[in-house]
């Protein structure tokens, strides 16, 4: 409509155009055409600026003006929405990036911590056997320690006893001063003792009295011989 009536007025068919410029300012109103409205107005207030009356040139000049400052403050506050529309815009995808690094950084965080927690869990696991195994051979040692000293022990004792064998065999060893009459021998203390109680004392050995064939014979041979004589 704004077209053909503007074609019309180009060509000073000047009802015509009056005519369609009308019908595209009702429509433009009704579909909220901003900018045909306002070329609409426009060619009115030419129109009538030409062809009078001056009172209507001015009524379409004043609607001309108050929807080209309307279209102005649209697009102005279109550009203003615009701007504001692309900070929140901007500001949103700073916020999902900063959250996103948030939500990377705990994901790190939560790895390392599950992981010192794994390092830790390992080393108390390692801990543990090595206490065991210390233990075990601490207990192995000990035990052998004492097995050791018992054998010490005992060897020290069948040492003990050794030396005791020997130093009797040593106190009986070598040249021993015994009377060729009664047969008692002197001690290191020149005391002389009979040989049976100085043997006792040095030795193990114990007597027990008897009588021997040839003695039997000599001190008692008289009394068998009258016994095979009757």
């Amino acid at each position: 409509m704004n077209a053909i009536g503007t074609t019309y007025f180009q060509i000073g068919q000047y009802q015509s155009s009056m005519q369609y410029l009308n019908r595209a300012v009702v429509l433009a109103k009704q579909v909220n055409a901003p900018d045909q409205l306002k070329k609409s107005y426009e060619t009115l207030y030419s129109i009538y600026d030409k062809i009078g009356p001056m009172k209507k040139a001015y009524q379409y000049y004043q609607l001309y003006s108050e929807a080209k400052d309307s279209l102005m403050n649209s697009h102005e506050s279109k550009k203003i929405a615009d701007i504001v529309i692309n900070h929140e815009i901007i500001q949103k995808q700073r916020v999902i990036e900063l959250l996103e690094k948030e939500k990377t950084i705990a994901n790190l965080n939560l790895e390392k911590q599950n992981l010192q927690t794994k390092v830790l869990y390992a080393i108390g696991i390692l801990s543990t056997v090595m206490i065991l195994f210390l233990y075990s051979y601490n207990r192995r040692i000990h035990k052998n320690k004492i097995l050791v000293e018992q054998k010490n022990h005992e060897l020290n004792l069948l040492n003990e006893e050794l030396n005791l064998k020997v130093s009797e065999i040593q106190l009986l060893s070598g040249l021993l001063p015994i009377c060729a009459n009664c047969k008692k021998i002197r001690d290191d203390n020149g005391a002389w003792e009979q040989m049976e109680l100085y043997i006792t004392k040095h030795s193990e050995a114990k007597f027990s009295h008897g009588i021997c064939p040839d003695c039997m014979k000599s001190l008692y041979g008289k009394v068998f011989t009258k016994q095979k004589e009757t």
